[in-house]
């Protein structure tokens, strides 16, 4: 008994031995087709010596013609993976090997300027992750006993943004710079269709050029007070938005939009739930073939419901201070308001000159109320880069470098001057009207990473019965950036 037993477990290790081996021959790759009938007629031979059981003969026999049907005319091979084969007296298990990341189908992976992407070869779902660090200093000089000089961190945001079933696109966006975290664009698009898309969320009202471009891109540190003055900003709504093209000259078109949003705290306080309607509409003809014009006019009526006040003032275009040089104070008993502005620039090479002229009317109880205010800019990128434009939603984008910097190149630079002039004073209000001349110089080191300074000459504050009337204090401020 003692021997018989012997010889059977030699039996199944040789069966064993043999099945492993011929799973390896099977997955080392296909037979050629004039070797196929060899390896059926050794299947045969093993199984009628008893080497291996039915089972496992029928198993490796089917695996032997599945492989060599994969075998075309001329030897190539189809199946991507090899199987590794083990064997027991029941049968053969086949375990596939387990792909890398690099193998996994249609899935993309970018890092680039604008953040980590991944994303499905065709496009239909994409997830990426950005966001922008901006750190300020400030230095004032004269009136030294209303100005502090200091830093700042700007801006600390964290983005997240993409696609899911290739028409609905969506974004959020949080800001942890300063004492609170504050949340930024978070929206759901659906873009589906070809004339329009619809936009449900916390975004932008479409208004002012100025305010509508990225931080990242603006020319100067800070927007022109009256763009942050009578620019609503964000708030909750539900907007449409359409684009078309001017002209086969890429990055020419026009822009129409139009939203409906519920006022937050942006327009007079957490217990303001009015209303508001804005719409804006741009057109950026080509001029030549270096450059183009753009237009644009926005209108915004909003209503105002249960307010107990409103309050316009502006810093000296410089952030790190919290002094205000313009102020009305509270506005109360306000029924509605009615903002307006135009909006042009010309662009051709590396020359550009902007402006926007902007107003707003407040109706109360008793005199109405009307301010209004304005900028313009000239700048020349003095390496020959042009100011980038999205003509899809009528608004600049940053400088791009033709040659980076540790690329061989000095990057990007760019002079700028603006004017600036806003007025709030009206009827018994006296908020006051200040004057700012600003010089910027910015490097744009590649598309990420920009440094900036300014030199900021406040020329007037008329504000009469206030500490700051006639103060004309001189501002150099430097920010340093990287978005992604």
């Amino acid at each position: 008994m003692r021997q018989i037993e012997m010889c059977n477990r030699a039996r199944w290790r040789r069966m064993r031995l043999a099945a492993c081996g011929l799973a390896v021959l099977l997955a080392a790759g296909p037979a050629p087709a004039e070797d196929s009938s060899a390896l059926l007629q050794l299947l045969e031979v093993l199984r009628d010596n008893g080497t291996i059981p039915a089972e496992a003969y029928e198993a490796l026999r089917d695996a032997a013609v599945a492989e060599a049907a994969t075998t075309d005319a001329g030897g190539a091979e189809s199946t991507p993976a090899a199987e590794v084969a083990t064997a027991d007296a029941g049968g053969v298990e086949s375990t596939p090997a387990e792909p890398s990341a690099a193998d996994l189908p249609g899935v993309e992976f970018d890092l680039g300027s604008g953040g980590l992407e991944v994303a499905t070869a065709d496009g239909a779902f994409s997830f990426q992750l950005g966001g922008r660090i901006h750190f300020d200093s400030a230095w004032y000089f004269g009136n030294e006993d209303v100005f502090g000089d200091g830093t700042e961190l700007r801006r600390m945001r964290l983005r997240w943004d993409g696609t899911v079933w290739s028409d609905w696109d969506y974004k959020g966006e949080v800001d942890f710079a300063g004492s609170d975290v504050s949340l930024k664009s978070t929206y759901i698009r659906y873009s589906g269709f070809d004339f329009a898309n619809f936009v449900f969320g916390n975004f932008k009202e479409n208004f002012s050029l100025n305010r509508l471009t990225s931080s990242n891109a603006t020319t100067f540190m800070e927007r022109a007070a009256a763009s942050t003055v009578f620019s609503p900003g964000r708030n909750i709504g539900l907007g449409v938005s359409s684009y078309g093209k001017l002209d086969s000259l890429a990055g020419t078109g026009w822009t129409a939009s139009l939203g409906v949003f519920s006022q937050g705290e942006n327009d007079g306080g957490p217990d303001n739930e009015g209303w508001a309607v804005t719409g804006r509409a741009t057109a950026a003809p080509p001029l030549g073939d270096r450059g183009f014009v753009h237009l644009g006019a926005a209108l915004s009526q909003r209503g105002y419901k249960d307010i107990d006040m409103l309050q316009l003032r502006a810093r000296p275009e410089s952030h790190v201070t919290s002094t205000r040089l313009v102020d009305t104070g509270d506005l109360e008993n306000l029924n509605y308001a009615f903002q307006y502005g135009v909006e042009g620039a010309i662009v051709y090479g590396p020359f550009s000159v902007q402006g926007e002229y902007l107003a707003a009317g407040y109706s109360r109880s008793g005199r109405n109320l009307d301010f209004d205010g304005g900028y313009v800019f000239g700048s020349w990128i003095l390496t020959g880069e042009s100011r980038s434009y999205d003509a899809k939603r009528g608004i600049f984008k940053s400088v791009v470098p033709k040659q980076n910097v540790g690329a061989g190149g000095y990057g990007a630079w760019e002079l700028a001057v603006r004017y600036s002039a806003l007025d709030l004073s009206d009827a018994d209000v006296v908020g006051g009207e200040q004057e700012i001349l600003t010089i910027g110089l910015n490097w744009y080191v590649n598309p990420n990473i920009r440094f900036m300074a300014n030199y900021i000459d406040v020329l007037r504050v008329d504000r009469p019965g206030s500490e700051f009337d006639d103060v004309e204090p001189e501002i150099f401020q430097l920010r340093g950036q990287v978005n992604f």
